[in-house]
Formats: structure tokens, C-alpha cells, sequence
């Protein structure tokens, strides 16, 4: 009997990075944390020559609870800057919603939840 597709997410956050070895652990703990019973996959658009790389791909072996993670290396010659990081994230994401998160723990993962909720109760695009 063939197996019908997954469910896509509920919600798709792009996280463009570039030499973000500190934060991202600390960036998909607090996602994990305020994103309890949301589907979501974090997709990563990394541009990195620090240990970012090594870390994404401990963290998406291991993701939190009810979070995909999904990263995307870019080679030197496709690395052409933040906005091309987020076009590309906004390409592999599958989730009903989608935001762009910096990787620097500038865009708080809190406001994420008030978010879906204000689209949800306003039929916004």
C-alpha cells in the first residue's frame, strides 16, 4: 500500500548564517522551546568558514522535539550575500507559514508564536 506524504509544516524558518558557531545551539534550543506542538522545520542557509558547519549537522541529527532541521552549505562561489541566503531558504521551505530569523539571536524566537497567532486570527498572508 503506498504511503501518503507527510504533513508540511505548520511553519518554516529560514536562518541565513554566516560564522554563527556560537548561537545557533542556543538559537534552535529557544525555537524548540517556544515552538512546543508547532510542526517546523529550521532550515539553514549557511555561508560559514568557522565550526558553524560541524555544529549544524550535530544539532539536525538531533533536533528538538517536533522540529525538522535542514541545512544547505553553500558553496564560496553561491555565497552572494543575506538576501540570496533567504531566497534560497525560501526555496526548499515547505511550511503553510515562513520567516527569516538572523542567526545572531537578534530576532527573538519568542515573537514567533505571537506571530502565528496574529496571522491565524486575521487570515493574513
Amino acid at each position: 500500500m503506498p504511503q501518503s506524504a507527510p504533513e508540511p509544516p505548520l511553519l518554516s524558518v529560514v536562518v541565513p548564517t554566516r560564522n554563527e558557531a556560537g548561537n545557533v545551539e542556543t538559537l534552535v534550543q529557544r525555537l524548540g522551546a517556544v515552538l512546543t506542538g508547532v510542526p517546523t522545520e529550521v532550515i539553514f542557509v549557511d555561508d560559514s568558514s568557522d565550526h558553524t558547519p560541524a555544529i549544524l549537522e550535530r544539532i539536525a541529527a538531533n533536533p528538538p522535539p517536533g522540529v525538522s532541521i535542514r541545512v544547505l552549505h553553500r558553496a564560496p562561489a553561491q555565497q552572494t550575500g543575506l538576501g540570496s541566503a533567504a531566497t534560497e531558504g525560501f526555496k526548499m521551505a515547505s511550511g503553510h507559514l515562513v520567516a527569516v530569523m538572523d542567526g545572531d539571536l537578534q530576532h527573538p524566537p519568542e515573537l514567533l508564536t505571537r506571530m502565528i497567532e496574529t496571522l491565524e486570527d486575521n487570515d493574513f498572508d
